[in-house]
Formats: structure tokens, C-alpha cells, sequence
């Protein structure tokens, strides 16, 4: 958006708005005007291609945790794990997501593929970080001080 409106600023909760409302993967471009004051002056501009190639590189992340996880699968269960892909999380109603994730692998591992999107995927995401934690020893949940550093 700075490249192509260079007197466009826009705070991080309108950009995550915008994500939100306008993100896409799908086949089609789709609609994302902005009705907006800069410059002086309300402007209408088109987003559309700008927020579609942001969108894009979401596609290739997912299915590189997919392939990360399935190499950590034994043979037998790789089948089983592709045929119930469930995608949990904000991300996961990106007009497009779904289907695009179900090609790819399906050309990649084949028909048996299969990804689906819950009722909620936000709450989902949630609950399964409970549901996990669950299973943690109370020592588990520490956070040793330098953990994060690389």
C-alpha cells in the first residue's frame, strides 16, 4: 500500500480491518475498495490486487506445516491425517483457503485429500490450546527465561 499511496497512512487496527475484511486466496479477484481521507481529499481505491498477493504467501506457509507434520507421521497415518485437514484460527474463513489448501494437496498427495473449516474455527483454536494444556505437567509450564532466544 505505501509503494502504490505513497500519502497513505493507516493504523495497525485499519490495516488488520482491512485484512480481515478484504484477505482472499480465492480463484477470482475479489471486491476491496476503500473509501478513505488522504492527501487532502476522500479517495475511493482499489486494494483488490494489493491485498491478494499479500494473501497469497499464506497458502505456501500452511502447506509447508502440513508437509512438516506428515514427515513426522508414520506411513501408515499420512492418509488418514490428509483426509482430515481441519483449518482452526482467524485465517481459516479466507474466502478461498479452504478449496485452495484441498487442490493443492490433493494434486500434490493425491484424491483422498480433504480440508474442512468448523462452525468457529476461532474458538476452535482455543480450545484445542486448553484441551492441550491439559495435558501438561504443572513443571511444563514454565518458560525458562532464554527460551526464545536463537
Amino acid at each position: 500500500l505505501k509503494q502504490r499511496y505513497p500519502g497513505l497512512y493507516l493504523s495497525r487496527l485499519t490495516v488488520n480491518r482491512v485484512k480481515d475484511r478484504f484477505a482472499h486466496v480465492a480463484p477470482a479477484e475479489l471486491p476491496a475498495r476503500l473509501r478513505i481521507v488522504f492527501d487532502g481529499r476522500e479517495q475511493a481505491i482499489d486494494i483488490a490486487p494489493i491485498v491478494r498477493r499479500a494473501s497469497e504467501p499464506l497458502v505456501d506457509e500452511v502447506l509447508e506445516g502440513l508437509r512438516r507434520v506428515l514427515e513426522s507421521c508414520t506411513s501408515d497415518s499420512t492418509e488418514e491425517m490428509l483426509s482430515n485437514v481441519v483449518l482452526a484460527g482467524g485465517c481459516a474463513r479466507m474466502p478461498g483457503l479452504e478449496d485452495r489448501l484441498r487442490d493443492e494437496l490433493r494434486e500434490e498427495f493425491g484424491q483422498a485429500s480433504n480440508v474442512r473449516i468448523p462452525e468457529d474455527p476461532t474458538v476452535l483454536a482455543a480450545n484445542g490450546a486448553l484441551r492441550w494444556a491439559h495435558f501438561l505437567r504443572e513443571e511444563e509450564w514454565e518458560i525458562p527465561l532464554f527460551s526464545f532466544a536463537p
